[in-house]
């Protein structure tokens, strides 16, 4: 019991370090999918050629 208690605690305390990391990590792709779009357009590549 005491083991499953400890766990959650950990987890717990573990949950805003990821949501944090992931928050970080959205926010570069958003940026990288604009800076592609911005460099799509200025280069004369339409966005059905670009992966």
């Amino acid at each position: 019991m005491f083991m499953k208690n400890t766990n959650l605690v950990h987890s717990q305390t573990e949950l805003p370090t990821l949501y944090e990391e992931l928050k970080t990590k959205l926010k570069a792709l958003e940026s990288l999918v604009k800076n592609m779009v911005i460099f799509n357009s200025a280069s004369g590549i339409s966005s059905s050629q670009s992966v």
